[in-house]
């Protein structure tokens, strides 16, 4: 099985379970990869074969910005189950970073493995 990959989306969600956190959006940055059959995409060069990256970024953006999370490990579930939903994907591997929590540590973070 071919894997489409997203590798290190940055961007910013409301999270957080300190009063300094629930001031303003937290940095964080994303990767993911999940299953797809990439051979008809490849044979008939045609969007509509494969998965839209955009459609995956939009989805990422929607989950995102639908609440304010308390913990790293509630906003990586919801996207997980939001892709699982959205997309024929069979196999998620997913990884959640908060990227300004420590001055002496690049990132904490999660990462998920699903299957269905």
């Amino acid at each position: 099985m071919d894997k489409i990959y997203f590798r290190r989306f940055e961007t910013t969600a409301r999270m957080g379970v300190f009063p300094h956190e629930k001031k303003a959006p937290q940095p964080i940055c994303i990767s993911l990869e999940f299953n797809v059959d990439s051979k008809k995409a490849a044979c008939c060069d045609a969007l509509q074969a494969t998965i839209d990256y955009d459609e995956i970024k939009s989805t990422l953006l929607a989950v995102i910005a639908k609440q304010h999370y308390q913990l790293i490990e509630t906003l990586a579930e919801a996207i997980s189950e939001n892709l699982f939903k959205r997309f024929p994907i069979s196999y998620l591997k997913l990884s959640v970073e908060k990227t300004a929590i420590y001055s002496d540590m690049e990132a904490v973070g999660i990462t998920l493995i699903r299957q269905c």
